[in-house]
């Protein structure tokens, strides 16, 4: 199981990486931006941590990277 979460991670950060936002920017924009209805909780630890949380909503996903996170997060259901 473990060997499966570490590959889902993986393709999760080049998609961050190709974008050039941190992985958890990544997925409270992913959160944020889906259609049906969610809520993004992200807790924090600092004031800087708070800063950085808040630059996801910041961040535009095109519809292919939309499709990608959500079609990666299907897999691991």
């Amino acid at each position: 199981m473990l060997p499966g979460h570490l590959r889902y991670v993986e393709r999760v950060r080049r998609v961050a990486d190709r974008i050039g936002v941190p992985m958890a920017q990544l997925a409270l924009a992913w959160v944020v931006c889906r259609d049906e209805f969610a809520v993004a909780i992200a807790g924090s630890s600092s004031r800087e941590n708070t800063a950085q949380n808040a630059l996801a909503g910041d961040i535009e996903l095109s519809e292919a990277d939309l499709r990608e996170l959500t079609d990666l997060s299907d897999t691991q259901e």
